[in-house]
């Protein structure tokens, strides 16, 4: 008879690596025969490790200076234990080494844990964080390593790529800003000798230039200058009463922007006989950030204007409010060919980066109130060029990288209730201030009260942005209120004052449409050296603060050359429009002030822009 028998036995889970020969024989036995064997069967088993290596970052979209952690995940689903295991990170292009886990060295930008042993089946994670360090990357992405011996001769397997996107910063490291501010310039000649050559008053500060007023400011800080002249007399040539200079520069990192502002100030001027005023004053400030410019004249002022065109006397006072670049024609007999007044001459421009890292945004202007050019007569008249009131401001600052989509389309927005710019020796002091990325969203902050010594106090404060990217527009809207606002305030109350005020500006921009506005802006219970004003207020009303400065009310300014005529709408970059609202902007001109020469206070500002490119 015959008959079979089966069994079964069960492989362990794991076996060395390479090739094993499982042998098997079996015996038949009976008690009339000796034990027979069977032949011998033999079944091969091939066993290797299988290393994979998963990575994870703990985050999707980090800003410039933040931290990155990766976690990586070894496994081995193989049938053999792996050997000699190490895996290998470099740290990522942009970023620094920061720490690690697992029992890691760091040396030249590569991270390697020497993990030893892991069985079949094992698994275990170590973690590598690092510091993003590039104020222009985009994203940050990165690939690790894990190898054996045991597997593929030792070459090393790839994890999977890991990228994290990064909101790029402003550097306001790389930002400059400088001015000056010149009582005036006086140049005289007579058949090419030179008769006169003066500038007036020359600066007080050694580290400056000495032939006007001038301040310099690069990275972080700020710089300003102050001097004034009385009773200046250069016969036949200039007369005044006083001459009052400063220029200031700042550049901060909260908001990140270069501010440069120069005034001029002169009073009971006589240029020549020609050209007579009670009061003039030169105001010119430049801002650039990382993605925008703008340039202001806003606060030039003449009072008194008399103009003499023939030597028969001057002609009744012109009207206060001279539009910029105003110029009179002399008369040739009487001055020579080409002579000619002008009046709040302004010259600006802005320059923008065309791409989308690596430029610079800039901002220039030049204001010269006053400017007398006589080409001269052969005989008699000599030939003369005096400016009264010269004022020049420049800010630039590195253009701040736009990423992705962001190129096309983007929106910016901020805010905040106060700004005290004073002495080098003090920072400058921003209350309140908030602000939204490129991409959108919202910020706001509440203040229950907010006070810079005497220069300036409010109640309750808010301030708020808003951002939308949206697929036919981008939108943005700022808004700042203060309430029981005071500015300056002195032995007789407050130079400046509200019950209320509410700066807004607002930035729409389609692929066929752009413009800003300030609907929202209010004034409530305004006051200027105790007197009302009025709402609404117009624009850029300035108002003298006599011993104390100026104010500048509702000051707008467009980014980018835009004017408000246009709603912001023909700046110089295409598809882009912005706007800037202060509810008061008061600018000190003297000590017995409160604050020290050249110090700004800023209530209540609201910024908004907004790209869109078809």
């Amino acid at each position: 008879g015959s008959r079979t028998l089966t069994f079964q036995a069960k492989l362990a889970a794991s076996f060395p690596a390479g090739t094993t020969t499982i042998k098997n024989v079996g015996v038949a036995d009976n008690d009339q025969e000796p034990p027979k064997t069977s032949n011998e069967t033999t079944v091969t088993v091939t066993a290797k490790p299988a290393l994979a290596l998963a990575k994870a970052a703990d985050r999707t979209s980090v800003d410039s200076a933040g931290l990155i952690t990766y976690t990586l995940t070894y496994t081995n689903t193989g049938n053999a234990p792996a050997t000699g295991v190490v895996i290998s990170d470099t740290v990522p292009s942009n970023t620094a080494f920061q720490s690690c886990t697992g029992g890691c060295t760091h040396s030249a930008g590569t991270v390697t844990w020497p993990i030893g042993t892991v069985a079949a089946g094992g698994s275990g994670s170590v973690t590598l964080t690092v510091k993003v360090t590039s104020l222009v990357a985009c994203e940050v992405c990165n690939q690790a390593t894990i190898k054996s011996p045991d597997q593929n001769l030792g070459a090393p397997v790839s994890s999977n790529r890991v990228c994290v996107s990064v909101v790029p910063s402003d550097n306001p490291s790389g930002a400059n800003a400088n001015g000056s501010a010149t009582g005036a310039l006086a140049h005289q000649s007579l058949l090419g000798l030179t008769l006169l050559d003066a500038t007036l008053p020359a600066g007080n500060d050694t580290g400056h230039d000495h032939t006007s007023v001038d301040s310099s400011q690069s990275g972080v800080g700020a710089d300003s200058e102050f001097t004034q002249l009385i009773g200046v007399s250069l016969p036949g040539v200039l007369q005044a009463g006083v001459l009052k200079t400063e220029s200031t520069s700042t550049i901060t990192s909260s908001p990140a922007q270069a501010n440069a502002i120069s005034v001029a100030t002169a009073t009971d001027v006589n240029v020549l006989g020609v050209v007579q005023a009670s009061l003039v004053r030169g105001v010119a400030s430049a801002t650039a950030t990382g993605s925008s410019t703008t340039v202001s004249s806003t606060g030039s002022v003449i009072e008194g204007l008399k103009i003499d065109l023939d030597g028969s006397g001057p002609l009744p006072p012109v009207a206060q409010a001279v539009s910029p670049n105003l110029r009179i024609d002399l008369p040739a007999l009487v001055f020579g060919s080409g002579s000619y007044v002008a009046i709040y001459e302004d010259a600006s421009s802005t320059s923008t980066p065309t791409g989308s890292s690596g430029g610079t945004y800039a901002a220039n202007v030049t204001v010269n109130m006053i400017r007398v050019k006589i080409t001269g007569l052969v005989l008699g008249v000599a030939a003369s060029d005096v400016i009264v009131s010269q004022a020049v401001a420049h800010a630039d600052f590195p253009q701040t990288t736009v990423c992705g989509a962001q190129a096309k389309q983007a929106v910016s927005g901020s805010a905040f209730i106060l700004d005290v710019q004073t002495d080098p020796s003090l920072l400058p002091t921003t209350l309140g201030y908030v602000k939204i990325p490129p991409s959108g969203g919202s910020a706001s902050q509440t203040l229950n009260t907010a006070v810079v010594g005497t220069l300036a106090t409010t109640k309750t404060a808010t301030s708020s942005s808003t951002g939308t990217l949206g697929a036919t527009s981008s939108t943005a809207t700022s808004v700042a209120e203060a309430a029981f606002v005071c500015v300056v305030e002195t032995v007789t109350g407050c130079s400046v004052s509200a019950r209320a005020v509410t700066s807004q500006a607002n930035s729409t921009a389609t692929a066929g449409s752009r413009s800003s506005n300030a609907a929202g802006t209010e004034f409530l219970g305004l006051r200027v050296l105790g007197v009302a004003i009025s709402a609404p207020v117009p624009p850029n009303t300035v108002i003298g603060l006599p011993g104390i400065g100026f104010v500048v009310l509702n000051e707008q300014t467009c980014e980018n050359g835009g004017t408000l005529a246009s709603g912001c709408s023909d700046g110089t970059v295409p598809g882009h429009t912005g706007l800037t609202v202060r509810a008061i902007h008061v600018v000190l001109l003297d000590p017995a002030a409160g604050g020290l020469p050249g110090a700004e206070v800023i209530v209540a500002e609201a910024h908004s822009d907004a790209k869109f490119l078809p």
